[in-house]
């Protein structure tokens, strides 16, 4: 399947943590973009129309670096399934833009908390600038790591994105 993120999140997330987590977002971003000021994201064709490389609103968090999409909507047109969340992902196949994808997973689980869970083929050690870039910009007071993944009732159960605090990031 190629390097990827994976997020289980509700169908509908609350208006106001979004638009709060859009916010934050944005700032992570226009920090990663002075720091890489060569980086472009593409323009491609969403849902019949060109949209911008980036859109940050209070409706949509957009953007595409050259692999997938990576988008997460207020309202997601996922399928809802039997715990409630819908699973999404996006295949970053580790390109530049892959930093703010993860970034962006942070500052949304950061704002939504156990009602957003994270998973994905990188662990602690890919995930580590994106840490420091988040808490540089938002000095957010979590710090983040990858859970354990196990099985349970003979059913393999992913690691997840976990914050605590007390733990050096």
């Amino acid at each position: 399947m190629g390097y990827t993120h994976f997020w289980y999140r509700p169908q509908i997330l609350d208006g106001e943590k979004f638009e709060a987590a859009a916010v934050d977002f944005e700032r992570v971003f226009r920090a990663w973009k002075e720091r890489s000021p060569g980086q472009t994201l593409t323009n491609k064709e969403f849902r019949g129309t060109r949209v911008q490389d980036l859109e940050i609103n209070s409706r949509l968090v957009y953007f595409n670096g050259g692999c997938e999409t990576f988008m997460i909507g207020r309202i997601s047109d996922g399928r809802v399934k039997a715990d409630g969340l819908v699973f999404e992902f996006c295949k970053t196949a580790a390109l530049p833009y892959d930093l703010p994808v993860m970034c962006c997973l942070l500052v949304f689980k950061h704002h939504f908390g156990d009602g957003f869970k994270v998973s994905s083929n990188g662990r602690d050690p890919e995930w580590t600038p994106a840490y420091k870039l988040v808490k540089e910009v938002l000095d957010y007071p979590e710090n983040w790591r990858f859970s354990e993944g196990h099985e349970e009732d003979g059913i393999w159960v992913d690691s997840y994105l976990v914050a605590e605090a007390g733990i050096p990031a």
